[in-house]
């Protein structure tokens, strides 16, 4: 039963990711430009364990397992680059990075 509901949970991820994401490239050390759909987040408030709002972040979220996101790996969407800085969640479906950004002309 778990099993099916994991499996109903990366589908319903990645069809959320599908409708809502944008199309994106994602690019590593060597690793070239791949094409992907990606969520991008901004403003996203980060709270402090007392529910405090501390600051706020870029995130990018993508829900291809078969990707290897790694610190430091560039999406680029549109004409911005994102630099991968901390994974903030993975919930076995959908993987969520806060992302620093390099805006380009």
């Amino acid at each position: 039963m778990a099993d099916e509901f994991d499996a109903l949970l990366a589908e319903s991820d990645a069809e959320l990711i599908d409708l809502l994401g944008s199309s994106a490239t994602y690019a590593a050390p060597g690793l070239g430009p791949v094409p992907v759909t990606a969520l991008l987040e901004r403003d996203v408030q980060v709270f402090d364990s007392e529910g405090v709002v501390q600051g706020y972040q870029t995130r990018i979220s993508i829900a291809d397992r078969t990707l290897t996101l790694k610190k430091g790996g560039m999406f680029r969407i549109g004409s911005a680059d994102y630099k991968l800085q901390e994974l903030v969640e993975d919930d076995g479906s959908l993987r969520t990075w806060s992302v620093t950004t390099d805006w380009r002309g």
